[in-house]
This record gives C-alpha cells, structure tokens and sequence, in this order.
C-alpha cells in the first residue's frame, strides 16, 4: 500500500476495527449496498450530475489521439468504430 503523506492510513483512529487481513482478502461485506436494477441504472448517482450534459475533455496535442494503440482497447465494452478505423 503506498505510504500517506500524514502516516500510515491503516494507523488512524478512524480504521482501528478493521480487519485488513480479512478486507484484503475481500471477506469484509460491504457497509452498503445499492439496489441497481439494470446495468444502466444511474437511481443511486444525484439528478444534479445525471442531467449534466456530457462533455469531451479537451485533447491540446492533436497528435496524441493518432498515437494511442487501439489494440489496447479491443477487450473494452465499448469501442467506438470510427477510432478503429
């Protein structure tokens, strides 16, 4: 685990009833849980940020996108066509 600028975070009061052996190991049920009704369900996430428009950030260097290897995300779930090309 990287160090923490303040100490080490595992060391902080507000940690000390965890089990990190357990957490590590992932044998620790989360505190909470969301119902999610599909894989699109956005319910959980405030109105204020679902009805953001979505933005782009912007690319200055131009030539950066031309030297991303798309192979690097053929496994994604989504991979836009037109970059592929």
């Amino acid at each position: 685990m990287p160090e923490c600028p303040d100490g080490p975070i595992r060391q902080h009061s507000f940690f000390r009833g965890v089990d990190w052996k357990r957490f590590e190991t992932r044998q620790v049920p989360p505190p909470f849980k969301p119902n999610i009704k599909s894989s699109s369900d956005a319910s959980n996430f405030d109105e204020d940020f679902t009805n953001e428009k979505a933005a782009l950030t912007p690319v200055h260097d131009k030539s950066l996108l031309a030297s991303i290897d798309p192979e690097a995300f053929l496994n994604f779930s989504y991979t836009n066509p037109q970059f592929l090309s």
